[in-house]
């Protein structure tokens, strides 16, 4: 139940105490997560800028109002007890180059993620400004973007991270987190498939609370 309305979930749900830890970085008490296994049977609506997330009725949606579509295709790649689970966009990252399947990552604090390889390359080429990692010396942790164009609109002050996967096997992961979605008012139409994206701000989303507990440790 999300307060009295029963929600559609799949068969199983995961016990952990992973959210005390996730309650005590973000400095208030979380109590769930909705996965995808629920999600994917809804069209929701994150509006950032009025601090709400929508449950709409699919049916009913004016697509016209809603910003830009990008088709959307489910993967279970990397899950392997799980099919249709993650969801991706065919289009390019956030450098700009080519077009590839981008994982839509609300759950990941960066503008994105690039593969180790594009992101090695273009720190290289000084297109992206690296964050060290204390832990490896060869391989920066992230990099920072001042700057860029996306599917036609104009964007500042992105934080990029490595998107280097565990597996030996695996390249790595591309995608746009919740730094970069949050610029936007974000559409998510799972059940026709389909993201809007309607931009609000070229730049982050600044936490006013979390910044306001900031200055006043810093100057008192």
């Amino acid at each position: 139940y999300l307060e009295d309305i029963r929600l559609v979930t799949d068969v199983n749900t995961i016990a952990s105490d992973i959210l005390s830890k996730v309650s005590a970085d973000v400095g208030r008490p979380v109590l769930g997560i909705l996965g995808m296994d629920c999600l994917r049977h809804y069209c929701i609506q994150f509006d950032f800028e009025a601090g709400k997330m929508r449950f709409l009725d699919s049916g009913r949606v004016e697509p016209t109002r809603l910003g830009k579509a990008f088709p959307l295709t489910f993967s279970s790649q990397g899950n392997d007890y799980v099919e249709w689970i993650r969801p991706y966009i065919h289009c390019s990252h956030l450098i700009g180059e080519g077009e590839i399947d981008l994982l839509i990552d609300t759950g990941h604090s960066d503008d994105g993620a690039l593969e180790p390889g594009i992101l090695r390359r273009e720190v290289q080429a000084r297109t992206l400004r690296p964050v060290p990692d204390p832990n490896d010396a060869n391989e920066p942790r992230g990099a920072c973007l001042a700057e860029c164009v996306w599917s036609g609109e104009y964007y500042r002050d992105l934080v990029l991270a490595n998107g280097r996967n565990t597996k030996e096997s695996d390249d790595g992961e591309n995608s746009l987190g919740l730094r970069f979605l949050v610029r936007h008012l974000v559409t998510l139409d799972f059940p026709h498939r389909m993201m809007y994206l309607k931009k609000t701000r070229t730049g982050p989303l600044v936490d006013k609370r979390r910044l306001a507990e900031t200055k006043t440790a810093l100057f008192t």
